[in-house]
This record gives C-alpha cells, sequence and structure tokens, in this order.
C-alpha cells in the first residue's frame, strides 16, 4: 500500500503519503490480527472499510496532518481512496465499461 487519500466534508484533501511499518504495527494492535490479512479482498483492506480508514489515520496521525482520535477523523471524512482499494469501497462510482460489439468473435 503506497498512499492513501482522504476527503474531508470541508473539501479539504489529505495524503497518507506511505504506509509505514509503525501504522501496520499499529493496526494489528487494535485489530488483533496480521497486517498480512489487509491483502485479502479485491480493495486491499481485507474487506473492512475501517481498515483502511484507520491506516489513513493512522499515518497522517504520524505525519502531523491529524490530531484528533480515530472517531474524531470518522466524522470529517467524505471518501478515502488509495491505489490498492476499489473504487466502490471508496466511496465513488463504478468506472463505465463500454459496450461490447455482439457480432464480435470472442475466440
Amino acid at each position: 500500500m503506497q498512499q492513501i487519500t482522504v476527503k474531508t466534508l470541508d473539501g479539504g484533501e489529505l495524503v497518507a503519503e506511505r504506509i509505514l511499518p509503525f501504522d501496520l504495527i499499529g493496526f494489528e494492535r487494535r485489530y488483533k490480527v496480521s497486517a498480512g490479512s489487509l491483502s485479502g479482498d479485491e480493495d486491499g483492506t481485507g474487506g473492512f472499510f475501517e481498515h483502511l480508514a484507520f491506516l489513513a489515520w493512522h499515518a497522517l496521525k504520524r505525519q502531523g496532518d491529524v490530531t484528533v482520535d480515530f472517531d474524531a477523523f470518522l466524522l470529517e471524512v467524505e471518501e478515502i481512496t488509495s491505489p490498492d482499494s476499489d473504487d466502490e469501497a471508496a466511496g465513488e462510482d463504478e468506472a463505465e465499461v463500454p459496450p461490447t460489439d455482439p457480432d464480435q468473435p470472442t475466440g
């Protein structure tokens, strides 16, 4: 996981530039699961959006961009995205897939 971008309700944007071992260990201590479980699903969060939000908060707090506790942080979040996350899980509309030509051979 390289970076996580958080859009806030006031129109701001925060970027957790890198997720470091410090952040992953903070995740493991809070959720009592291996950070390796983060890659268990397509969205890279093991299926829980809260995990992605926690990693963003933890990294942003480490960077000095956030000073509030996790729940207060969540109250200000509009959207969270990462290169590893699924657009739908991150709160974005799905990308439009162009229609296929039914007369085209498929194989």
